[in-house]
């Protein structure tokens, strides 16, 4: 994924499934130098996989990271 200058963080097409179960499906989002993000959402949202996914913790299904800061653009899905 090539990323825009001002982008901090870019995912496109963020995917997790977990057996059955689909926890996050098709998930984008893009975050600009300067931008304050808040992340809200009932009990089993999809909140802490997104998170566990950009860091690392959790292996998404498919899907595609760029950021600015901790790595350069590479496939989620390692």
């Amino acid at each position: 994924m090539k990323r825009k200058q001002n982008a901090v963080l870019e995912i496109r097409d963020l995917l997790v499934r977990r057996g059955g179960t689909m926890i996050l499906n098709r998930v984008s989002w893009r975050v600009e130098r300067g931008q304050h993000w808040v992340i809200l959402g009932a009990n089993g949202s999809g909140k802490t996989s997104l998170l566990s996914a950009l860091t690392g913790y959790l292996t998404p299904s498919s899907g595609d990271c760029a950021s600015g800061l901790a790595w350069s653009a590479r496939p989620c899905d390692r």
